[in-house]
């Protein structure tokens, strides 16, 4: 059976986030509902036949190698820790996996900072029938102005991709952060470079003018968890989207005979707050 390598990009600074929130622990570790980002995307992608891991880290990357290895310890021979030393870009550090570990004939590149309900198994199924050397996943903004755009033909293929236009330009379809890509576009990243490498503006353009790039259009849960704004709107979306009637599953801890619950709640269990990650200067 075919198998995937998945390429999690989880080296970001997160200043936007400051202060509080990313001084004490990165971006990937923020909870949703009890749960850090990072694991609301393992266990996307862990429904798919999975070959390896690959994280690559940078800013207070030893505290995502501790959760890694002590949430999903049953995947740890299958995680591979890639630690930037400098700042890469998110394209950056795809050719130097490659090139120390060969990447599987196509993979999956996926940013640890996003918070989706994207289903990896559709988006699988979906690149391997469009056929294409790769495929952008995509949802729907009011406001493209933050984000790449793409352009769609009838097919569902890119046929242009505008990097954070300041007004609308025909699409509200924009780059969510997923992305399948088979090996031949890897000759299209350069090695070593001198400073980052960006998907949107270095790699995508190359690959729109060298083969059939797709967009796999996504209709579900999506945050950018890019200011402190965003990062409550995406709780308090997903709190409404799962908590909003007697679901169980959202009270993790015993309650007084008496207490009376007005959904949407989320109780957790009990566990180590916020005073686990070490300060940081």
């Amino acid at each position: 059976m075919k198998s995937y390598d998945v390429v999690i990009l989880a080296g970001g600074l997160a200043t936007r986030l400051r202060p509080p929130l990313s001084y004490s622990r990165p971006k990937p570790l923020l909870p949703v509902l009890d749960k850090e980002i990072i694991d609301w995307i393992m266990e996307s992608i862990t429904r798919i036949p999975l070959n390896r891991v690959f994280i690559s880290i940078r800013y207070m990357g030893d505290l995502i190698k501790e959760h890694m290895e002590n949430t999903w310890a049953e995947f740890k021979d299958r995680l591979v820790f890639v630690t930037e030393s400098k700042p890469l870009g998110d394209a950056g550090p795809i050719p130097l996996i490659d090139e120390k570990y060969e990447l599987s004939d196509t993979f999956l590149v996926v940013y640890g900072d996003i918070f989706s309900d994207i289903s990896t198994v559709e988006l699988i199924n979906f690149h391997e029938k469009a056929g294409g050397l790769a495929t952008v996943t995509l949802t729907k903004v009011d406001d493209v102005s933050r984000y790449g755009v793409a352009q769609l033909d009838e097919n569902n293929r890119i046929i242009n991709f505008i990097e954070k236009p300041k007004q609308y330009v025909g699409s509200n379809l924009i780059n969510a952060g997923f992305y399948v890509f088979t090996k031949e576009t890897i000759k299209l990243m350069p090695r070593n470079p001198e400073g980052q490498i960006k998907l949107a503006t270095d790699v995508i353009p190359r690959l729109l003018g060298t083969g059939s790039v797709y967009g796999y259009i996504h209709n579900g849960l999506w945050f950018d968890i890019g200011t402190p704004e965003d990062y409550l709107r995406a709780n308090f979306r997903v709190l409404a989207n799962r908590c909003s009637g007697t679901n169980n599953h959202c009270i993790n801890t015993d309650l007084h005979p008496t207490v009376t619950i007005q959904p949407p709640v989320y109780l957790g269990a009990e566990r180590g707050g916020w005073e686990q990650y070490r300060a940081r200067p």
